[in-house]
């Protein structure tokens, strides 16, 4: 790296011409700290990463784009609601370059999809009656209400749904609760945890110390008893022939020096050798 570039790196940069009196280095240079991000900032638009925040659809192209895939967007301010600043990002396609417009929906806590798009419908969403379709009924809907208070039949039978459901969805209920009594005491789950993972570290450190004692590169997998019960299972069938004895002959004299031992024949040693050979 150059000196020039390292001390643009550092900002550290001061071009020619410019003195402190002259105000700061991005209104002498007609620049913007963010760069090509604020090149509309003057129409109150700033170029910002926009991730999506559900499954949806392309009205343009009809191309299916996944939660959490990012755009750059342009981003507005268009109003108020209340004290909080509404915003419109508008996102554009990569497959057919189509504008979407998508803005924030404090009321609702959500988003609201405006122009060139639309929301893909999800399991969860037909379940709780927050689909698009009309036929669909919604979930405290004001003309069911109403639909109820004059058929009393309509009533019993929107009642029995109703403790259908509420039965099936018990169990779910009753386990979720189950679940945060057993997280409603935060020190003794850290603790549980904690001491989980110090009997772990401990494993780990016996298993580094036998490898490093065993001149190993490679780490070691778990002893296991069918392993061990497999490994004894083997039967090595020449090792009966290996460890054969072979029977003692006597020395010769000219093996054991200075001795006054018996010599022996020619076709004794021979023999000898043969037997030590096999």
């Amino acid at each position: 790296m150059s000196s020039l570039a390292a001390a643009r790196a550092d900002n550290f940069y001061y071009p020619p011409g410019w003195a402190p009196d002259k105000g700061s280095i991005n209104k002498f240079q007609k620049s913007h700290p963010l760069g090509k991000r604020a090149k509309d900032i003057k129409d109150g638009i700033l170029v910002v990463r926009f991730e999506m925040p559900f499954d949806v659809w392309c009205t343009h192209c009809n191309t299916h784009i996944g939660r959490g895939v990012r755009y750059n967007a342009k981003k507005k301010k268009i109003g108020m609601y209340h004290s909080t600043i509404l915003y419109e990002f508008a996102l554009t396609c990569a497959t057919c370059q189509g504008t979407m417009i998508v803005q924030t929906d404090p009321e609702a806590r959500g988003y609201k999809l405006v122009d060139g798009i639309k929301k893909k419908t999800q399991m969860e969403d037909v379940e709780w009656g927050t689909h698009d379709d009309p036929t669909l009924e919604r979930l405290n809907a004001p003309e069911v209400g109403i639909a109820m208070a004059a058929d009393p039949f309509f009533k019993l039978e929107h009642e029995e749904q109703d403790k259908q459901v509420a039965k099936k969805r018990s169990s779910g209920l009753a386990d979720l609760l189950e679940r945060q009594e057993k997280l409603s005491d935060q020190y003794a789950t850290n603790a549980a945890l904690r001491s989980k993972f110090r009997a772990e570290k401990r494993v780990l450190k016996r298993k580094a110390d036998e490898a490093s004692a065993r001149n190993l590169s490679i780490p070691l997998a778990d002893i296991h008893q069918d392993d061990v019960i497999a490994s004894k299972s083997v039967v090595f069938h020449n090792l009966s022939k290996r460890s054969k004895k072979v029977p003692k002959q006597p020395r010769s004299s000219f093996g054991n020096f200075g001795s006054s031992g018996p010599a022996m024949s020619r076709p004794a040693i021979s023999s000898v050798a043969a037997a030590r050979r096999r």
